[in-house]
């Protein structure tokens, strides 16, 4: 990182067996109950996992405990960028911020982000904003944020063109006359006698005379227009003008523009003085570190400004971004423990106590453990046997109960390495989860089987009963119709593929709990159901085999069949026909 307020601090550290000593630096001494925490941390992992916990020492001299207190500076840059999208509606808005001109709006839009960094309280707003976040924004990287707060609305009236502004435009139909071509005459002013139809004589009893209604003419004045030839013109109510419909009638359209303000966010800090294994326990995740509370921070003085001070200490920000410095502190440094009479060296990082660098010992203490449950994996006769074995130990208990309840291998291998980060090898985990995975499978394997027979076998009885025992003739006979008897053929599908999996599931489960009673706790093997794997191809497959046989021996034994199957046939025939 370049350039931050004032003079970097150095990486400080001071040992925690020299609390008290005159050449301590002042603030950053360690608290002697990190030691404390470390140690019990230590033997919480060895605890269950065939070692007493009373075995297990923390070596206190510098030679081989040597925590300090590091403290850097970092920083988050959020470079604000507006956005906007631009609509038209007709008339003058009057609820929204004015710009004179298109100019002055391109104006206002470069100056957003300016004025958001440089107006005290909106700078303040998008400080508390990132503060209130859990990791206090300390570690965003490569992020994008909105701040509702700060959207803007501006609106540019503009004058309507086609109406020149008046609102009105020249009727289209009279072209401004008024007046319009009577459409019952066509402007000749008369219009066929509608007594004798312009034929000039009817017919009476005498015979054929002249048409007393229209003296013989054959024509008579024009009862809608009165022989004047045109009428009032309706569509503009003989005003000659009609209402602009893109501007309203208002003479005006407005340009409005929504202007959201967002943040490109990014995350630096000191490393230079800072051990490369810190640096790398940082940069892997430092959200989380603050979340987890491993890191302290404090933001420094300047990344929010008074309302009464002219201009923020910026020290150098670019015109459109906001820095927001923090004040970090982290324990960090070598740590050995004595387990059994044997020495385990590594790191600790955070004052949440968390164990780097250390060698596989929980390895070695469950190895016995391990090779039972690999042992499991492997034959269906034994596995019970290897399970308790291997339930012996909690790590392998945690391994066990986890895979079972994530039941994704992958998602439970990801789980498993962040969670045992200390003492046991990632590839062990794998191999544990894996492992597990295939016992489980050997213990539920012929249960699920049953139960999907168990299941199959009552749709078999619904089917025949269906189909061969009279149930589908009397939904028809009872004036059900055949487009609402249709879905029920497809929904007893769907019964029977539902049948064989859930009973299939259900007796994997009384399989699974039998077996594991003792082993995983009994809140999660109540909430544990195993996945229907591939018995939920095989119910699919016999689900639709089965009434196509049933149908096709109804057909043969002269039964009613579905006429859906009839059609099918037919098709079928004309096909291959």
């Amino acid at each position: 990182m370049d350039d931050f307020p004032e003079k970097p601090l150095d990486a400080q550290s001071a040992p925690l067996q020299s609390v008290g000593s005159s050449n301590l630096q002042a603030s950053l001494q360690v608290d002697p109950k990190l030691l404390t925490k470390a140690l019990n941390k230590m033997r919480g992992l060895v605890k269950g996992n065939g070692l007493d916990t009373d075995k297990v020492v923390l070596l206190e001299d510098l030679d081989n405990t040597f925590i300090q207190m590091y403290r850097f500076k970092a920083r988050t840059t959020l470079q604000l960028t507006p956005q906007y999208g631009i609509k038209v509606e007709p008339g003058r808005n009057t609820a929204m911020e004015l710009m004179p001109s298109e100019a002055e709006f391109r104006k206002a839009i470069a100056e957003i982000a300016i004025d958001a960094r440089t107006n005290s309280q909106k700078r303040n707003q998008i400080v508390d904003y990132i503060m209130s976040r859990p990791d206090k924004g300390f570690g965003m990287k490569d992020q994008k944020t909105k701040f509702h707060f700060l959207s803007r609305d501006f609106v540019q009236h503009e004058k309507c063109t086609p109406c020149a502004n008046s609102g009105r435009l020249i009727c289209t139909k009279c072209h401004g006359k008024k007046m319009i071509l009577c459409t019952k005459c066509h402007g000749r002013r008369q219009m066929p006698c509608p007594r004798c139809k312009g034929a000039t004589r009817i017919q009476t009893n005498k015979g054929m005379v002249p048409c007393q209604f229209c003296r013989g003419d054959g024509k008579v004045n024009c009862s809608l227009c009165g022989a004047r030839g045109q009428i009032k013109c309706q569509n503009c109510a003989a005003s000659g003008t009609i209402g602009c419909r893109i501007c309203a009638g208002t003479g005006w359209l407005s340009h409005l523009a929504h202007v959201e303000i967002y943040a490109r966010i990014s995350f630096d800090f000191e490393k230079n003085k800072l051990p490369s294994l810190l640096v790398q326990s940082i940069e892997s995740n430092a959200s989380r570190c603050i979340e987890r509370h491993e890191i302290e921070v404090s933001p420094l003085g300047s990344m929010t400004v008074s309302p009464h001070t002219e201009k923020p200490p910026e020290h150098q920000e670019p015109d459109d971004t906001i820095w927001i410095d923090y004040d970090a502190i982290c324990p960090f440094g070598s740590i050995a423990f004595e387990v059994d009479g044997q020495k385990i060296a590594g790191q600790l990082f955070g004052f949440q106590t968390r164990l780097l660098e250390f060698p596989f010992f929980l390895d070695v203490m469950t190895r016995l453990g391990q090779t039972a449950l690999l042992k499991s994996s492997m034959n269906g006769r034994t596995t019970y046997h290897y399970l308790k074995k291997a339930g012996e130990y909690r790590l392998l208990r945690d391994i066990m109960t986890q895979t079972l309840f994530i039941k994704n291998a992958v998602k439970a291998k990801l789980f498993l390495r962040e969670k045992h980060m200390t003492g046991v090898n990632p590839e062990t985990i794998d191999k544990l989860v894996d492992a597990t995975d295939l016992a489980m499978r050997h213990i539920t394997r012929k249960w699920r089987i049953i139960g999907m027979i168990i299941g199959l076998i009552f749709y078999t009885l619904s089917v025949e009963y269906y189909y061969l025992g009279g149930g589908r003739l009397l939904l028809k006979n009872a004036g059900v119709a055949d487009s609402h008897i249709i879905p029920l053929d497809v929904a007893l599908v769907i019964w029977g593929i539902a049948a064989g999996v859930l009973a299939g599931k259900y007796m994997a489960k009384w399989s699974q709990d039998k077996a594991l009673e003792k082993i995983v706790p009994v809140d999660f093997l109540k909430r544990i159901l195993p996945r229907a794997g591939k018995t939920f191809y095989w119910c699919v497959a016999i689900s639709i085999i089965i009434p196509v046989i049933t149908i096709i021996f109804a057909q043969l034994n002269d039964y009613p069949v579905p006429d859906w199957f009839t059609f099918l046939l037919l098709q079928s025939g004309a096909t291959t026909l």
